[in-house]
């Protein structure tokens, strides 16, 4: 009686401590708060110095929904700063319908924070690029130079003999430099329209047609 009193006891011991173990390390991972800034080097002026664009997440867990900042600073100077949380979002990671490339909810939603969303930030365009010969084409409607036309006239208040002057320093500062679009969304979607920053002029401009 008393050697299976005492299998019993040592039975309930050994629940009582694998009940009390401590968390593993992925669980504290998933359940730690999150507070992470990327910075991504890149030129957008043209001058062939890097600019800054910070990528920062935070959350309460991996389980919560994120807020997503962006800041970019050129030559010192902040020319964008953005933030979002992706709440809307946040039940769709893990599901095939709207995430195809990956399985499972934190699997798939720590390649979009840490992977996707940082790396396709922005989009370069070498000089040689077959894209780069539209961008300053003014008889297309979705071109950068359209864009950048009806910015400078209903902005800036420029005559269109000024705009023709301007685009054309525009492309002769690009010319024979990597030109940078910035696919940062405005809002949590799967897709957003690409931003060009002219350092000539200090401005953003957004396209609709890329």
């Amino acid at each position: 009686m008393l050697q299976k009193t005492s299998f019993v006891l040592l039975v309930t011991v050994l629940m009582i401590i694998i009940i009390y173990q401590k968390p593993t390390e992925a669980v504290l991972q998933n359940s730690a708060q999150i507070d992470t800034t990327i910075v991504l080097p890149i030129d957008l002026t043209g001058d062939e110095k890097n600019d800054s664009i910070f990528y920062h997440i935070t959350a309460e867990s991996w389980k919560k929904p994120f807020t997503v900042e962006y800041k970019i600073v050129c030559n010192g100077e902040v020319i964008l700063t953005q933030t979002s949380v992706d709440e809307a979002i946040d039940q769709d990671f893990g599901n095939p319908s709207m995430m195809d490339w990956c399985e499972g909810y934190l699997p798939c939603k720590k390649d979009w924070y840490l992977k996707k969303m940082p790396e396709e930030a922005i989009k370069v365009f070498k000089p040689g690029d077959n894209w780069r010969k539209d961008f300053f084409d003014t008889t297309s409607d979705v071109s950068l130079a359209s864009a950048l036309k009806k910015l400078y006239i209903d902005s800036l208040g420029y005559s269109p003999k000024k705009v023709t002057g301007e685009l054309k320093k525009l492309k002769v500062l690009f010319d024979k430099k990597n030109m940078v679009y910035l696919m940062i969304p405005s809002q949590p979607v799967y897709k957003s329209f690409p931003r060009f920053y002219d350092p000539l002029h200090k401005v953003i401009v957004q396209l609709y047609g890329f």
